[in-house]
C-alpha cells in the first residue's frame, strides 16, 4: 500500500490500506493506515469513507493527536454540506 501511495496511485493504496486493516485489526500500524485513507478519500472527495476512516482512526489510536480527526470530520460534514 505505501509502495502506491509514494507512486501517486492513491486508489490502490486506498484499497491495499482497507485490506491491511480488515486482516489485521489490532496491528500498531493500523490506526495510522485508517488517517490516510482518510486524507485519500478526503482528497476524492469521498466524504462519508473518509469520515468513516478519521472515525476508526479515532477509536483505534493512542496517540495524542487523534483529536485532530474530530476537526477534520467536522470540516467534511461542512465539506459534504450537512452537519447533522
Amino acid at each position: 500500500g505505501r509502495i502506491y501511495e509514494r507512486t501517486g496511485q492513491l486508489e490502490k493504496a486506498a484499497a491495499e490500506f482497507e485490506r491491511f486493516v480488515a486482516e489485521n485489526p489490532n496491528d500498531p500500524l493500523t490506526p495510522d493506515l485508517y488517517y490516510n485513507m482518510a486524507v485519500i478519500y478526503s482528497g476524492f472527495k469521498s466524504y462519508t469513507k473518509a469520515i468513516r476512516s478519521y472515525e476508526k482512526f479515532y477509536e483505534t489510536s493512542k496517540k495524542a493527536n487523534r483529536v485532530e480527526a474530530i476537526y477534520l470530520i467536522g470540516d467534511l460534514y461542512e465539506k459534504r454540506g450537512s452537519l447533522t
